[in-house]
């Protein structure tokens, strides 16, 4: 099974993040290539991928390209991991000076519209190094 791509392009504001899942690709069975000049467009709020192996959660490879999102273009990025028929979505952000931390977002898809809530106070995120 080859791994699938989306660009999620909508908008950020605050907690809340809603868009529309557009120009899907299709890559290897590890990754997926896309123009990475599309990440730098403002209406540009992150991408949804699959994972063939079924993993709900971000990979390695995913933290290094949210990492290199989120400092490229100064604006947190949503990571939507789809693996019919669960998906689930985090928030990568610039957590201090030297760290991009994420957390799990609410989530959910209607068909390509993508909706998500990010929860506030004492919850799990994750910091790693930048």
């Amino acid at each position: 099974m080859k791994e699938e791509c989306w660009i999620l392009h909508g908008v950020h504001i605050g907690r809340l993040f809603t868009g529309i899942l557009r120009y899907h690709s299709k890559g290897t069975t590890s990754s997926v290539d896309f123009d990475w000049q599309t990440i730098l467009n403002p209406s540009v709020i992150g991408c949804f991928h699959t994972h063939p192996g079924n993993l709900l959660r971000p990979s390695q490879k995913d933290h290094r390209t949210c990492r290199s999102w989120v400092w490229s273009s100064g604006r947190p990025m949503v990571c939507g991991i789809k693996c019919p028929p669960e998906h689930v979505s985090f928030c990568f952000y610039r957590w201090s000076e030297s760290k991009v931390a994420y957390q799990k977002l609410n989530s959910r898809l209607f068909g390509p519209l993508f909706i998500a809530t990010m929860d506030i106070g004492p919850k799990l995120v994750t910091a790693i190094s930048g």
